[in-house]
This record gives C-alpha cells, sequence and structure tokens, in this order.
C-alpha cells in the first residue's frame, strides 16, 4: 500500500506539516509552532507565522492533544480515562483533541476521542474547519472514515487552495486534489455531493484531473455515471487497485463479479486503471474474474497500451500476451 501524500500546494498554504508538540513544560513555557486547524492566510509567510494555541485548560489537556496529534494511541486512552471530559475541550480558536486527532492516521485515537463525547464536527483554528476537513488536507482516509460513521457532514466545507488563491471548499474538493482515491470513495459512500462546486466554479473531478491521479479520477467518473447506489462496489475496487491490495480485489469482485468490465470514464476499465497502476498481481487477480484485456478506453488504448505509456513494460507485455490469447480464443 501506498503511503498517503499531501497536496504540496495545501502544506505550504496551510501549514500542516509544522505540526503543534505541547507538553506540560509547553504549558508554562508555550512554543512557536503551527495551528493545526489552519494557518491564518493573511499572515504572510503561511505557517511560519501561524502560532500555537495558548495554555486555556489543563495541562492534561496539551498532553492529550500532543499524543493523538503523534498517533500516540496509549497515551490519548489512559488520558481518556482518567479525564474523559478533557476529549470537549476546546483550546484557542475552538481547536479540539479531535482536529488534533485529523493529523494521524491511526483511526482508533479518533473512535476514542468521539466515544469519550467529541462534537464530531466541530470547528476549530484560524480558518474554523472541522476534523473531517483536517484529515482530508492531511489525506488520512482511517480517520476520515470514522469521522464518517460516526455522522461527520461530508460537505462541511472551509477555504483551500484549489489554483490561485484560497476558494471555499468541501473534503472532496481538497481530497481529489491530493489524489487521495480511498479517501475520495469514503467520503462519496457517506453522501458528499459529486457534483458540488468549489468556490472558483470547480468540481472534484476539475481537482483530480488537475493532480492527474487516474483512479481518483475515474472514482469519480463512476459516481457521476452510475449514481451512488451503483458505484459504491465499483469505487470500493478501484480505490484496492489503487492501494495495490489483491486481497482486497479479489474480495471486492467476488461481492459483486459484474464490475469486472465496468465502463467508466472514457470506456476506461478497471484493468485499465489496475494496468496504470503497475501491479501485476492485481492484474492477474481482474484477469482470474474475467476482466477483457482487448477492452479499449477512448483514447485508443487496450490495458497493456496504458501499462506501456505509465512506464511499465513487463507489466504491459503480459497483458499484452492475455490480449493476444483472449483474441486467439476467439474472444472480442
Amino acid at each position: 500500500m501506498r503511503p498517503a501524500s499531501v497536496h504540496p500546494r495545501l502544506r505550504a498554504e496551510f501549514g500542516i506539516a509544522a505540526l503543534l508538540a505541547m507538553s506540560l513544560a509547553a504549558c508554562a513555557a508555550p512554543s512557536r509552532g503551527a495551528d493545526p486547524a489552519g494557518a491564518d492566510p493573511g499572515a504572510g509567510a503561511v505557517g511560519a507565522a501561524a502560532t500555537a494555541p495558548k495554555p486555556a485548560g489543563p495541562p492534561e489537556a496539551y498532553l492529550l492533544y500532543d499524543a493523538a496529534t503523534q498517533g500516540d494511541y496509549e497515551t490519548v486512552r489512559n488520558l481518556l480515562a482518567d479525564h474523559p471530559k478533557l476529549a470537549k475541550l476546546k483550546l484557542e480558536r475552538g481547536t479540539t483533541p479531535l482536529h488534533a486527532s485529523a493529523l494521524c492516521d491511526d483511526p482508533r485515537i479518533a473512535e476514542a476521542i468521539l466515544a469519550a463525547g467529541a462534537y464530531v464536527d466541530a470547528r476549530g483554528g484560524a480558518q474554523q474547519v472541522t476534523p473531517l476537513f483536517l484529515a482530508a488536507m492531511k489525506n488520512h482516509p482511517r480517520t476520515a472514515k470514522v469521522l464518517l460513521d460516526h455522522r461527520a457532514n461530508p460537505g462541511a466545507g472551509g477555504r483551500a487552495s484549489l489554483g490561485e488563491g484560497l476558494v471555499t471548499a468541501q473534503p472532496l474538493h481538497v481530497a481529489a486534489l491530493a489524489g487521495g482515491t480511498r479517501l475520495v470513495q469514503e467520503l462519496l459512500a457517506h453522501g458528499a455531493d459529486v457534483n458540488a462546486r468549489s468556490g472558483d466554479g470547480g468540481t472534484a473531478a476539475d481537482c483530480a484531473a488537475q493532480s492527474g491521479h487516474f483512479a481518483a479520477t475515474h472514482v469519480l467518473a463512476a459516481y457521476r455515471r452510475y449514481g451512488a447506489v451503483k458505484a459504491r462496489p465499483m469505487g470500493e475496487l478501484l480505490a484496492a487497485i489503487d492501494e495495490a491490495d489483491s486481497a482486497a480485489v479479489e474480495a471486492a469482485l467476488a461481492a459483486t463479479p459484474a464490475i469486472v468490465n465496468t465502463k467508466l470514464g472514457n470506456d476506461v476499465t478497471p484493468l485499465h486503471v489496475a494496468a496504470d497502476r503497475g501491479d501485476a498481481a492485481v492484474c492477474r487477480v481482474l484477469l482470474a474474474h474475467g476482466a477483457d484485456p482487448t477492452a479499449h478506453e477512448q483514447a485508443g488504448g487496450t490495458p497493456a497500451v496504458r501499462a506501456s505509456n505509465a512506464g511499465h513494460p513487463e507489466l504491459s507485455a503480459e497483458l499484452h500476451a492475455a490480449e493476444v490469447a483472449r483474441r486467439g480464443s476467439g474472444g472480442p
């Protein structure tokens, strides 16, 4: 599975890479750091000019915040066991421990904080965004899923740099720009509007096209073409393909066999997406379930051509052999 990445424009605009590191000592002498819920865009060098929340609660609150930010589940669990009210505490600008949990991708941390009573759609930080918006900025699908399962609003917006300057956007726009296929799928499966427009008039599909991420583009295409109910298993399959998770691909096809040759945007099929991704094991699973190696996308290429164009010559040769065999057996 590929590590999650953050689109460089988002990282530069919001300073989310410079995470808050506060401890008991910091409560006595606060240090500089980034506002985890987004730095003030009017502060010049965003991120560097941001200041950490000032001590506004008990020392344990900052230990919890730091532990959640760093992905230290055991410390989070122990602190909440002793001080469950910390989960509901707001720091400066409304920042909460749940915002901190969005800065890592350990779903147990968000789950523990929510179980202690945190409000899932709390807004905090200079830009007053929700934890889900932060998780989308960080491309953290597992934490986002926990938030969505607890009824986080997938359309709760914020401001993001999707092109020139800051515009209003939804988590789906941010996830698509980051190329987060799994996160895009989770948002859409939980009711995000695939046709929602950002402040500059763009859709999530426009953001995915800008990022050049093939799999995320076609998850969005599936939801636009087939609607949420029919597209959900297709999205699960494409997310598994993008994660190079052959076992999850096998499970998705076992659950819904008919999706193996689904026509996505521009007649792309799941095998084209796997060929672009370059994982031979996933392609073999798809072929074993009846994927058509002779299928042509509108650009004119078979999966073998897609693999070649994506820089996977060995996979291209393997898919070409499957294509020849299919035609030789009397297939299309």
